[in-house]
């Protein structure tokens, strides 16, 4: 997977809008909390 920093969470629709970090650009991309993952140690 792609590592990615969190800019905003919708607790009230379970989602959440993050920035890719190895894209060139970046791009808010909203998608469901279940597909993301906390990495630790990072």
């Amino acid at each position: 997977g792609m590592q990615a920093k969190v800019v905003r969470v919708d607790t009230s629709k379970e989602e959440v809008t993050i920035e890719i970090l190895e894209a060139a650009f970046t791009l808010p991309i909203t998608v469901h909390a279940d597909y993301v993952r906390e990495v630790k140690g990072v």
